[in-house]
């Protein structure tokens, strides 16, 4: 058995850490320029309930990573009914590599803003983008 020498492991140390770095680095520059994902929140009325509709789609070659476990978690308030709190990727209206669309449906005072965070993954070839995301919607306009 050949020994592989100390000079050859460093060297190849240092070729990973840099290649490593450069993904890390190209992932900073695409989120910074907003590249990954778009996320868009709509609030419509439907049967009589006032609905938010919560899509996220990647962009730029980034798609949802339907294997992580995603999770929206609605804040407790004063006034708010919802069915309930916390909403996992199984319980979305759609999760594909395309979108990830969670319906929720709810009712809250005119004014009130509804607050909570979306726990997220997105990835493109080997990268992948975990984020914990504020989000906020308020009743739709009544028309």
């Amino acid at each position: 058995m050949k020994k592989v020498s100390i000079k050859f492991i460093s060297a190849f140390l240092c070729h990973f850490i840099f290649l490593f770095s450069l993904s890390i680095t190209a992932i900073a520059q695409e989120k910074e320029q907003g590249k990954l994902y778009e996320l868009k929140i709509e609030t419509f009325h439907q049967e009589g309930k006032n609905i938010a509709l919560i899509t996220v789609r990647g962009k730029h070659g980034y798609h949802i990573n339907v294997d992580y476990p995603w999770k929206l978690t609605i804040q407790a308030a004063d006034g708010l009914n919802i069915e309930k709190h916390k909403y996992l990727g199984s319980d979305a209206e759609t999760m594909i590599e395309e979108k990830a669309v969670f319906k929720i449906p709810f009712g809250a005072p005119e004014n009130m803003i509804v607050k909570a965070t979306l726990k997220l993954a997105v990835c493109k070839d080997i990268k992948c983008v975990f984020e914990d995301v504020a989000i906020s919607w308020s009743n739709p306009t009544v028309q």
